[in-house]
């Protein structure tokens, strides 16, 4: 394998990162501290510092967990990603037919490897070509037969091995910002157990949420509801409502009729008394069917539904 690596190299990369980062997210607060803030009044720069402080510590306790919670994760992406190219690598056919630019002989590929900095981030198997009879140039070619083309800048290329600078606190970091394996799991236990906290809080806020708008509810037996009802369509000129037998199963619907005594139109007279039903309804548990109002001679009719249950009365509320 060329790109895979053991475990423990990626294991020692994630730790360096996690020791970079952390080192940065420290450095930020260390700076806020001495930077002045003109809101800080006289005498209590002491306790903005300290306030500092403990923002300081709150933030860095979810920073690291969170670098453990995504280690095995991010882990396993980067040697998938290493594996992906090497089986690429490995698979990848070069192309035959290529030949020298000089004297015209058949080429042999002889080197491979990935190329993956192109400005368009492909991940391809580039393929040196050599002409068995020492001729320049060498030749290169993509496993998809595209030729590869070098752009000479005239810059010397740098091959020499960036020597790592000794790091005397590394360890010390690391013990600080790398969690073990039961400090990594106790905060993944305690970020489950806030979850489960949030979600009762949510829940909880739900159920109280529900019980304001229940509260402006009012639910009306089919007696109350005549008595309701009765003078606010009178006022209208719609008189003498009456109920007819109720239909009783799943849920209650009750037929009524009542008499327009305005000279109004059919069409009017049914728009205007369903615009007020709708109205009047609206902060009691009671609701004009879809089927409308039926208009004969001055005689309306329709059919009203009782809302018994809360949930279902919730479900109006939100409609």
């Amino acid at each position: 394998m060329l790109y895979l690596k053991p475990k423990q190299e990626y294991v020692d990369s994630y730790d360096r990162v996690t020791v970079s980062y952390c080192r940065d997210e420290e450095r930020f607060f260390e700076e806020l501290k001495k930077s002045p803030n003109k809101k800080v009044k006289e005498g209590e720069e002491q306790m903005y510092v300290g306030l500092m402080g403990m923002a300081k510590d709150l933030v860095m306790y979810f920073v690291v967990g969170d670098r453990y919670k995504n280690k095995e994760k991010t882990i396993k992406e980067w040697m998938d990603r290493d594996k992906a190219k090497d089986e690429l690598l490995e698979s990848a056919e070069p192309i035959e037919g290529v030949r020298c630019l000089k004297c015209g002989s058949l080429m042999d590929p002889n080197f491979r490897d990935l190329y993956d900095w192109g400005p368009d981030n492909r991940v391809r198997v580039l393929f040196m070509y050599d002409c068995p009879k020492g001729c320049m140039p060498r030749r290169a070619f993509y496993s998809d037969g595209e030729e590869y083309i070098p752009k000479h800048t005239g810059a010397k290329l740098d091959v020499s091995k960036t020597k790592e600078k000794h790091d005397p606190d590394f360890l010390k970091d690391k013990a600080r910002f790398c969690l073990t394996e039961e400090k990594g799991q106790e905060y993944i236990r305690g970020e489950e157990d806030r979850e489960r906290l949030s979600e009762l809080m949510k829940k909880h806020d739900k159920i109280d949420k529900n019980k304001e708008a229940l509260s402006k509810i009012e639910k009306l037996t089919a007696f109350e509801l005549e008595k309701f009802l009765s003078p606010k369509l009178g006022r209208q000129g719609y008189m003498g409502l009456k109920f007819g037998t109720p239909e009783i199963g799943k849920d209650v619907f009750l037929p009524f009729t009542v008499t327009d005594t305005h000279p109004r139109g059919e069409r009017e007279s049914s728009h205007e008394l369903k615009r007020l039903v709708h109205k009047v309804l609206e902060g009691v548990n009671w609701r004009l069917m879809s089927d409308g109002i039926s208009y004969r001679v001055g005689i309306l009719s329709g059919r009203l539904r009782a809302y018994e249950k809360d949930e279902d009365i919730l479900k109006l509320i939100k409609k």
